[in-house]
């Protein structure tokens, strides 16, 4: 399967653990920089270098365009900075297929779920993406950036549930556009906006091949994603 349970009982074991998921799944290209509580790497699913750091057990995702020294990157960006301080995070994941690389976290008290994508637009594979999106049902940070270029962009999803004509809960792709709302793909690889509620009881839900994760409440300015979003192959996906 594609979703790697990472240890988090302390921050080097959880450094060591998304480590080892990113390397078993065969995405990994350089490990630039390792210590107990920071990672920096660069994957097969970013054109960017991305770095990882440790507080309260979330994991907080930035890119930048090289490594620069220790647990530094040149022109860093914030993708997911969320940390909720007390309670820690009580669940880390890694959800990994070959669009998609997804490391998110669950606080203890069920109330929170932090989760950052790494993919690329239908449109080109490589024209790449990072979503950063919070779910606390009640505000959320969500941020998607088209990381050719750095620039933010925006995608919208239709807050409320709808069921299909078969009684399941409807998806569609995402529509993307420039922040002056110029169309620039219908997707996002890998994943769908899925009309179902947001649950916090988990950091992810399997249905059958699929995963489905939380989304995040709209900040008012970039992106919104309300309901959820489904990982396409995200259980059933596999290493070659």
């Amino acid at each position: 399967m594609a979703v790697y349970s990472i240890d988090i009982s302390s921050d080097a074991n959880q450094i060591s653990g998304i480590l080892a998921a990113i390397t078993d799944a065969g995405i990994l290209t350089t490990k630039h920089y390792q210590s107990n509580t920071a990672l920096i790497v660069t994957t097969t699913l970013s054109n960017k270098v991305i770095r990882i750091s440790i507080q309260y057990k979330y994991p907080k995702i930035y890119i930048g365009d090289s490594w620069k020294a220790g647990d530094a990157v040149n022109n860093q960006v914030v993708i997911n900075e969320y940390n909720n301080g007390s309670p820690a995070a009580a669940e880390v994941n890694v959800i990994i297929t070959d669009n998609v690389f997804c490391i998110g976290a669950r606080n203890a008290n069920s109330t929170l779920v932090s989760n950052t994508i790494f993919t690329a637009l239908n449109t080109d594979a490589s024209e790449y993406v990072a979503l950063g999106i919070v779910y606390d049902s009640t505000t959320g940070t969500p941020v998607l950036r088209d990381t050719t270029n750095d620039a933010q962009i925006k995608s919208s999803q239709l807050n409320q549930i709808i069921i299909s004509t078969d009684g399941y809960y409807y998806d569609t792709d995402f529509i993307v556009t420039t922040a002056g709302n110029v169309l620039q793909s219908n997707g996002i690889k890998g994943i769908k906006s899925l009309f179902m509620p947001p649950s916090t009881t988990a950091h992810y839900v399997r249905y059958g091949d699929d995963v489905v994760i939380p989304g995040g409440a709209t900040n008012g300015a970039t992106s919104v994603f309300p309901m959820s979003i489904l990982i396409t192959n995200g259980y059933s996906w596999a290493p070659e």
